[in-house]
């Protein structure tokens, strides 16, 4: 019985370990962490979607956002017509806390750090590794397909890569990904690999999502990607793994194997999925929090943001938009990102 005890104690506490190498920092106030983007009314960011985060090496945070409005918010919180919005950003957050906003420049004022070729296509972000003197930030390419807001889709993924500490932009490389597929939805690192995530619209059915695998912390190196079988470098062998999911979803190593959570599309359900390996076979396991309703909003693509987070206490943020687009303008806060706890149930993390 005593070496019974002892061998189980030993278990617990490598898998405790194994899970505080994902989430090394204390945990974060969320109600703190939304009071911070709410307070931003200057002249750099005033509101954005996304909100994906990276650790830089020195101890800063880049978030990166989405379509993004530079200043232009009042004392009132109104935000003025003319404010520029732009298609890409980051927003770097010192260790003090301080925010620094970060996009490119033109003639006219300020534009998205990452541009397209034109009006109708542009970047997003994905998520982001900070490693080897570089953050990679996986960026999906979007093209308009009509005249109506929700009228685009995902053409492509490409690779940005920004110098540190100065983030100044090196380059952008378009990457071989399965056809029709954003491969920008989340990743996942282990000693030996780095899992990248993407999703496929399958209307009428729900986002399918595939899986590849690179070399841990170097999203520049080879891809290979899962075919239900094995890891092949042809993107066109990759086979769905999940479905259900949002564009941007998290997924999570835990002691009794991998955790994928995403937020349910058109739903202010977070739910979970479980695995024993990072390519499945994923198992629904059901709701594990819901997000809070905000008056004339939508909220959506809800990630974890593990360098806040600790073993059993997730720290999620979501996207906010407003139901109308006027209310974008006469509620700055409508457009902003916001933060909550999940406290996984018992047994759920190792």
């Amino acid at each position: 019985m005593f070496v019974s005890r002892r061998l189980a104690a030993c278990c617990l506490l490598s898998l405790l370990l194994l899970l505080c190498a994902t989430r090394a920092h204390a945990v974060v106030d969320p109600d703190a962490l939304t009071a911070e983007f709410a307070a931003m009314t200057g002249t750099g960011w005033t509101g954005g979607d996304a909100s994906l985060s990276a650790r830089l090496p020195d101890g800063r945070t880049a978030w990166l956002f989405g379509d993004t409005f530079i200043g232009g918010v009042d004392a009132t919180g109104r935000r003025d017509r003319s404010a520029p919005l732009v298609r890409n950003s980051i927003v770097v957050q010192g260790r003090n806390g301080a925010m620094r906003t970060i996009t490119a420049h033109d003639p006219g004022g300020p534009c998205a750090l990452i541009a397209g070729s034109g009006r109708n296509d542009w970047y997003w972000p994905g998520p982001a590794i900070a490693a080897r003197g570089v953050l990679q930030v996986l960026m999906a390419h979007i093209a308009r397909t009509g005249p109506g807001p929700w009228d685009f889709k995902a053409i492509g993924t490409s690779l940005a890569i920004f110098q540190l500490p100065q983030l100044t932009l090196l380059s952008l490389t378009p990457l071989a990904v399965p056809p029709g597929t954003n491969m920008a939805s989340a990743i996942a690192t282990t000693g030996h690999h780095t899992y990248i995530y993407g999703t496929r619209d399958t209307d009428p059915s729900p986002k399918t999502v595939y899986v590849a695998r690179t070399q841990a912390g170097e999203l520049r190196a080879p891809w290979r990607y899962w075919t239900g079988h094995r890891w092949n470098a042809n993107p066109s062998s990759a086979t769905p793994i999940a479905n259900g999911v949002s564009d941007q979803f998290s997924v999570l190593r835990t002691g009794r194997g991998w955790m994928l959570i995403s937020q349910v599309p058109m739903s202010r359900d977070i739910v979970a999925y479980h695995a024993h390996a990072p390519q499945g076979t994923w198992t629904r396991t059901g709701r594990i929090a819901r997000i809070p309703a905000i008056p004339h909003a939508i909220t959506y693509n809800a990630t974890v943001h593990p360098e806040f987070s600790s073993n059993s206490t997730l720290i999620l943020g979501y996207s906010v938009n407003a139901d109308q687009w006027d209310r974008i303008f006469t509620d700055a806060a409508l457009y902003r990102p916001r933060f909550m706890e999940i406290r996984l149930p018992q047994g759920a993390v190792s």
